[in-house]
């Protein structure tokens, strides 16, 4: 009697879970778009796309557009060569895009060499950019 209640509890739930009783749904989110630029618009869109800098350039952004649920938090994590100089989170939004930056300090220079912008979700890197600062340095 027991064996038999067992069984079906057992073929209840699976019906259950066959029918659309419980529903388990995974929200996959997409990078559609990394660009590195010198300027945002005022829709927050980049003016341009460029993979080298000046030294003294004053802000170097990351524009990231998407695709995925309502609010998808997205991380940069800014390197020079391999050493990691900024990590933030930026929000997409309703929107499904936004940007992130690093800015120049007063009266520096950027080091010469190869930059990269791992962008991600909180847990792991999907897209790469990469950039270099180039010229004469003082």
């Amino acid at each position: 009697m027991i064996r038999q209640l067992r069984i079906w509890v057992f073929m209840l739930i699976m019906l259950t879970l066959g029918c659309g009783g419980l529903t388990l749904q995974s929200n996959p989110i997409w990078i559609d778009e990394a660009v590195i630029t010198g300027e945002i618009d005022n829709q927050g869109k980049p003016v341009g796309e460029s993979g080298v800098f000046s030294l003294d350039q004053p802000i170097i952004y990351c524009y990231v557009a998407g695709r995925g649920s309502d609010s998808i938090p997205v991380r940069l994590k800014w390197y020079y060569e391999d050493d990691l100089l900024l990590d933030q989170t930026i929000s997409l939004g309703p929107a499904r895009y936004n940007y992130g930056y690093i800015k120049l300090k007063p009266g520096k220079q950027w080091p010469l060499g190869k930059y990269r912008v791992e962008v991600g979700l909180v847990d792991g890197a999907i897209k790469t950019v990469e950039f270099s600062i180039e010229g004469p340095q003082s």
